[in-house]
Order: C-alpha cells, then structure tokens, then sequence
C-alpha cells in the first residue's frame, strides 16, 4: 500500500480520508517498520490520530515543518496518549526516535509539550519519566531520557522533588552500568540538567551521587578516558554553585579533590586535565567563604596540585584563554596559602592526603617536641590517620613514615603510649616487623622499642650500629 503523502494527511483532518497501513521510516540511520493498521485495530490510536501520524510520517521536511505549525499541540497529544498505551520496543523507539528529532530541528517546539501539559494536567515530563524507570531496553531508555532533560531544564516544567529522587536514583546506578555507552549517555544527560541551577543542590545532597561519581575518577585513566571526562564536566558544572564549590570536598569526608589531583597526575588526555584544572579553579574562585576557600587551597596543596600547575604555568603555548585563567587563579592562590603555612600546616596537610615523603618535619627533633601534642587536636585526627594508613596503605615509603611518626608521637608526648594504644595502632606496627621491605621493618622496629623504653637517644644509635 502506497504510503500516505503529507498533504492527504493534513487534508484528512479536515474530514478528507487518508490512507493508512504497514509504513518503512528511516530515521538516524535506523529503519522501523511499524504496523499502524493494527493499532487501529486494537483501539490503541483513533483513525484521525491515525491520520495525524502517518500525515507527519509521510511528509517532506518542509511539509512536516508546516504540519507542526498548523496541528502540533494535537499532534503532541496523540503521541503522549499513544506512548502511554504502547509496550513494543520497536514503535517506543519509533516514536521517541522522531520526537527527538523534531526537537533537535527546533528547540521551540519544547512549547508543544507545555500546551498538552496544560490541557491533560499532566506534567509535560510524566510520560518520559516514566518510560525512564520502567523500561529495559537500553535504546529507549536512553531516547526518552533525552526528551526528558530537554523539558526539565525549562523552567516552565521543572521536575518535582519527589520524581527527582527516582530520576537521581536511575541516574547514579547508570552511571556505574557495566555497558559503557549508557554511562557515557547518562553522564552527558546529567551535564545537561545540572546547568539548570535549580538542579545541583538536590543532586548534590542525593545519597551517594558524589561518592558514584569518585568511583569513575578512580578507574584506570588509560582505559576510562571518556568515562573520566564527562564525570570532570558533571563536577565542573557542579562547582559553579557556591555552597557545592565550597563544601564538596568537605561533606561526608569526599575527598574529591583528593581523587581529582590523582586523576592529573595519571591522566595524559589533555580534555580530562582542562576539566580538572577548571573545576579545581572554581573551588577557588566561586565560595564566597573566605576559610572555605582556604581549607580548598590547603587540600590541593596537601594532594600535590601547586606543582603540577606551576609546571601548566610555564606552557607558553597555553592557548585556550579560559585554562589559562583558571592556571592563574589557581596558582596565585595555592603559593600565597604555601608560604602561610606554617611547618606543622604543612604536615598536616601531608598526612592528610595520605602521600606521604620523607620531608624534613618527620627527622626534625625541634619539630617533634613543639608540636606532637598538636597531633591530639580533633580527637586524635592525626594520629587516627597514621593509623589507618599503617593498616590499609601497601607503599613501603608511606608505612615506614607513618611508623616513624607514631614513634616520635610517643617519644615527644607523655601520654602518646596510652593514646596509641587505645587506638589500635600498636598491633599494626608490631605486624610490621615481619613486612617484607627492610626499611619498613626498620621504622616499625624502632616505633615499637619507643613503645617500650624510656631511654630514646641512645636507643636510635645502637640499633643503627647494629645494622
């Protein structure tokens, strides 16, 4: 049967009869072949929405054009009620495939959901939310996804906060999804929402979106590299709101700048650093704090930012104007707060971030006995961090600095035995005295004597004598 033409359509709604049946449309390179006739038949579509359909299906771009000026708040109406009713993946597909498009050719026609809206009383979202959650086929989840984000970042028809959990739930767990290609759509859809303001809160404080969006940074930098991008992009975006940009690394023990300093020191894409560069500046530059945009500065001082951008800082050829600003931003404000810091700043910082270096405060005797009470401060949190790293860290550099800290903790505070052990940390260095690295046994050795002997100076000398 030959296929309707867009003029016999139109026509039909003004009474006239319109060919219906079996109809091939290609669209994006796909082709569906969709039984109209027995819709029909089955009352899923009335014959003038049937008629509305095949008229648009069969006509020219420009008849299509003049089809939607004349008729597509009807025409809208009958593809929500028609996506409500239908389960086949094929015509789903079909159908959101073409509302897409229509989109995509003119972002006005996002009016057309709001005029249905208006008439049915249903948010002009519902439907594609809907098919969102519900549906298993990746393809249209993904297609109705699209349309979603499209008419949720226009303020006419925002999401409420009800339906933004389920959409924040559906979000997050596809981001994680083992086929990349839907995290990859997700994070891009996600990119796109959160620059609509009225987003980023509620994303931010949602459950675990944070620590979901951690877990792509951490992957293998050689192997996720577009993963990584479009996460850097969601953080970056998130970033341009003041509370986000000052409280991120803070809330719930984040981390992310922690996770985003690593990620430039093992990402050699250099889309990936530009986002981590500019996302790190907006940690700068956008609280209004003054002490938030300190504690920012001294946690990429801890993890190790202010050489690799004082390193950018000497690109010459530095050509993307809005890079180089933020390289600016962050470098004048990472030496400033450096050279603040003082001596006990700056290991702090150190054993913070967790990259632990044999730099001078851990040898100086002077450094010890001023400030290894300072490691009390905040219930222990230092000590509780040295801790932790001679429990979970596998670097021999790192385990043998943290034992010969807890070592002049005890040695230069009269209680830090108590302390130590109360804590735990005792029994992490003894097993140390059987680790496979010589200078790890070493440090863990002459941590544990200063556990048990009072007589410090001369102890540190026999021991090195006897090696």
């Amino acid at each position: 049967m030959a296929a309707p033409s867009a003029s016999d359509g139109i026509a039909a709604l003004d009474g006239m009869p319109a060919s219906t049946g079996i109809l091939d449309y290609s669209m994006t390179a796909r082709t569906f072949r969709i039984d109209w006739a027995t819709y029909e038949k089955s009352n899923f579509l009335k014959k003038a929405e049937l008629e509305l359909m095949t008229a648009y299906i069969a006509g020219t771009d420009a008849a299509k054009k003049k089809f939607l000026d004349l008729h597509g708040s009807t025409f809208f109406t009958t593809l929500i009620s028609f996506l409500n009713k239908v389960s086949k993946n094929e015509t789903l597909q079909f159908l959101l495939t073409m509302i897409d498009e229509i989109l995509a050719e003119d972002a006005s026609r996002i009016e057309l959901f709001h005029q249905v809206s208006k008439h049915t009383g249903e948010p002009a979202w519902a439907t594609f939310l809907q098919i969102v959650e519900t549906k298993e086929d990746l393809y249209v989840q993904h297609q109705a996804n699209r349309i979603l984000v499209k008419i949720i970042i226009d303020n006419t028809a925002l999401l409420n906060a009800a339906s933004l959990q389920g959409y924040f739930a559906w979000v997050t767990n596809t981001i994680q999804s083992k086929e990349q290609d839907s995290a990859l759509l997700a994070l891009s859809s996600l990119h796109s929402l959160l620059r609509n303001a009225h987003y980023r809160q509620p994303f931010f404080e949602y459950a675990d979106s944070i620590t979901q969006l951690r877990t792509l940074l951490q992957l293998d930098a050689a192997q996720h590299i577009q993963l990584q991008y479009k996460a850097m992009i969601v953080f970056w975006v998130l970033t341009f709101d003041e509370n986000i940009a000052g409280s991120i690394d803070k809330e719930g023990g984040r981390l992310v700048i922690g996770d985003i300093a690593a990620l430039m020191r093992a990402s050699r894409k250099e889309k990936v650093l530009r986002m981590c560069i500019m996302t790190l500046a907006n940690m700068i530059k956008i609280p209004k704090d003054t002490a938030l945009k300190k504690y920012n500065a001294q946690q990429m001082i801890s993890h190790k930012v202010l050489p690799i951008i004082e390193l950018r800082a000497e690109n010459e050829n530095e050509e993307d104007l809005e890079v180089k600003g933020a390289v600016a931003t962050l470098l004048a404000s990472l030496s400033e707060i450096f050279e603040d810091m003082s001596s006990f700043d700056e290991y702090a910082s150190e054993i913070s971030s967790g990259l632990l270096e044999w730099s001078p405060v851990h040898r100086s005797q002077k450094f010890w006995r001023e400030n290894a009470v300072k490691l009390n401060e905040d219930r222990h949190k230092l000590v509780k961090i040295l801790i932790q790293l001679l429990e979970t860290s596998s670097d021999p550099q790192v385990l043998s600095i943290a034992a010969h800290d807890c070592g002049e903790y005890v040695r230069h505070y009269r209680q830090g035995k108590e302390v130590l052990e109360t804590l735990g940390g005792k029994s992490y260095i003894m097993k140390h005295m059987t680790n496979p690295d010589s200078a790890v046994r070493y440090e863990a050795l002459i941590a544990v004597q200063k556990l048990m002997t009072q007589n410090w100076g001369q102890l540190g000398k026999d021991l090195k004598t006897a090696n």
